[in-house]
């Protein structure tokens, strides 16, 4: 990182705030409203998956670094100062994606297919457990060439410096009477964070690209329900996402408030099967104790966006026996969820595990009619995949 670098990119988030803070009629505060009410909507729609859209992005941004097949370690850290910390490898954060794809509204440099995510809409689920988002990307010796943080309060104060007819504007609005800062939206203003936490500096001076921090705040209530959560989310880490995403080889969780710590690692054997098709064999341990073991079957079913055009079945393991299949989740009154890597709510009737890049809507309770003959495209080469296996 070059000290010119990092001003630059504070230029370039600095300049794009103070002109989006200037509302220059009542039309434009308009406009800034919508954003507010379409971030909590979506944050809503994406409710208790702050965690699992974490691990979404650093699986890209790993894929977008190295398009080799290998795989990397992440680190989940929940820290005295009561914050998550979610640190990746991979390709850094741009300040141009903080301002053009979480600031505003489906605008991503990705395509459709290309990525797990796109669009910025998933970090938007952070808000569920912080008001005070951080992100830093770009590290040497432990400082970051990008460090924003996204604050309702300050940009409030920033947008009535821009704009004195801010708050006779909002006040007209009876939704925002109780609560001014609903007007603004969080991630829309970034400001730069002149002297990172001393556990981002740790982190990346360990070698991590990005890290994102989720500061506890008390308007979002009591801190032992906030960790209640958050724990909640580690749970979501499950073997069954690390072996369909195929990027983590390692995953640490470390609670720092509780003293504990799960290593979690994912071992691969690559095997070659046939038409086209890989039959890798995964085990998964958690700190030195068997956890699962899978067979992992994949293939290409058409040409295009490799992500696209993925379909994926795996077959769990009997732990004593390693040729015996089990259900996929232990439980063999309940069927398996399709997944779009991470599990959706559309249970498939079947004891393994079964994804496909799907068109679904937000709440993954449904596949998207709109988008039918792409979806059972994918789910005719899954049943052949299936059978194959």
């Amino acid at each position: 990182m070059s000290t010119t670098d990092s001003a630059a990119a504070r230029r370039t988030i600095e300049a794009a705030v103070l002109e989006r803070a200037q509302h220059t009629s009542k039309s434009k505060a308009q406009d800034t409203w919508s954003f507010a009410r379409a971030e909590r909507l979506l944050g809503k729609e994406y409710h208790g998956r702050f965690l699992i859209e974490l691990l979404q992005n650093a699986a890209d941004a790993w894929r977008d670094a190295r398009a080799d097949g290998s795989t990397c370690e992440l680190v989940v850290v929940i820290d005295e100062s009561l914050s998550l910390i979610v640190a990746n490898r991979g390709m850094p954060f741009p300040a141009l994606t903080v301002l053009e794809s979480l600031g505003q509204i489906g605008l991503s440099p990705k395509e459709a297919g290309e990525a797990i995510g796109h669009k910025g809409i998933g970090f938007k689920s952070t808000l569920e457990i912080s008001a005070t988002p951080e992100i830093y990307s770009t590290f040497t010796d432990g400082m970051p060439m990008l460090a924003v943080r996204f604050d309702a309060a300050r940009a409030r104060e920033l947008i009535l410096d821009q704009t004195p007819d801010w708050d006779t504007w909002v006040a007209d609005q009876d939704e925002f009477q109780q609560n001014p800062l609903q007007a603004v939206p969080i991630l829309r203003y970034p400001t730069w964070v002149d002297s990172p936490p001393p556990a981002v500096t740790e982190l990346g001076s360990h070698g991590y690209d990005t890290v994102v921090r989720l500061p506890y705040s008390p308007a979002l209530g009591d801190t032992q329900v906030w960790l209640a959560k958050v724990r909640d989310a580690l749970r979501d880490v499950s073997d069954q996402i690390l072996v369909l995403l195929g990027i983590f080889d390692r995953v640490r969780i470390e609670n720092r408030v509780a003293g504990t710590c799960e290593d979690i690692v994912v071992s691969t054997e690559p095997g070659d099967d046939s038409n086209g098709t890989t039959a890798d064999t995964v085990t998964i341990t958690r700190n030195g104790v068997c956890s699962s073991r899978w067979v992992r079957y994949q293939r290409q079913y058409a040409e295009g966006a490799e992500l696209a055009s993925e379909v994926t079945t795996a077959i769990r393991l009997d732990a004593d026996d390693p040729v015996r299949p089990v259900h996929a989740h232990g439980d063999v009154e309940s069927s398996s969820p399709f997944h779009l890597f991470f599990p959706t709510r559309i249970g498939s009737g079947l004891p393994f595990l079964l994804h496909g890049y799907f068109e679904v809507d937000a709440a993954r309770t449904g596949f998207f009619a709109g988008s039918a003959e792409q979806n059972q495209s994918i789910l005719d080469a899954l049943a052949d995949l299936v059978v194959h296996a």
